[in-house]
């Protein structure tokens, strides 16, 4: 499987990818999930590096119905309708827009409990300057543009495909 390099930036939100499942539940039976207390800082994020580049990222970034979705099961106290998003982007160079190459979307249905959302493709961010083929890296950002500070715990990521992996979830904490 693939191996997952995890950063926060220092003195901002509080990362654990080993933590205890707060609440097992059918739609999450993993003894093991990922916690992540957000700062207040209005874009808060995570960025996951893994070994491997991503494959077939334009299966996703399209505003085709029948587009593939990003999945990722998500427990948290934040209210109802709270945003997540995931970025696509590359580890090296620029930031946010010229090193982005897309950006995905979900609403939180539920508060504490278990969900699985599904992120919808949003935009390719005006002044991106990386193409699928470079992505190797994705942003997760809980409620970005906000300061409120709540506990998030998530698990199962799926998404685009790995290279060598044959797995479509490449995340995954037991």
């Amino acid at each position: 499987a693939p191996k997952v390099q995890y950063f926060v930036p220092k003195n901002w939100g509080q990362l654990d990818v080993g933590v205890e499942n707060p609440a097992k539940d059918s739609v999450n039976q993993s003894a093991k999930c990922a916690g992540y207390k957000r700062s207040r800082q209005r874009y808060d994020y995570i960025k996951m590096y893994p070994n491997l580049k991503f494959t077939d990222v334009d299966q996703y970034a399209s505003y085709d119905p029948g587009a593939l979705k990003f999945t990722m099961k998500v427990y948290s106290t934040a209210p109802v309708g709270s945003l997540v998003e995931i970025q696509l982007g590359k580890k090296s160079g620029t930031a946010y827009p010229a090193g982005t190459h897309s950006q995905y979307q979900a609403v939180t249905t539920v508060s504490g409990a278990w969900e699985v959302l599904e992120f919808k493709y949003s935009q390719t961010p005006k002044g991106s300057e990386t193409s699928a083929k470079e992505v190797d890296q994705m942003t997760l950002m809980f409620l970005p543009g906000g300061n409120k500070q709540f506990q998030f715990y998530f698990d199962d990521v799926s998404g685009p495909v790995l290279t060598d992996s044959q797995s479509v979830k490449w995340f995954r904490k037991k």
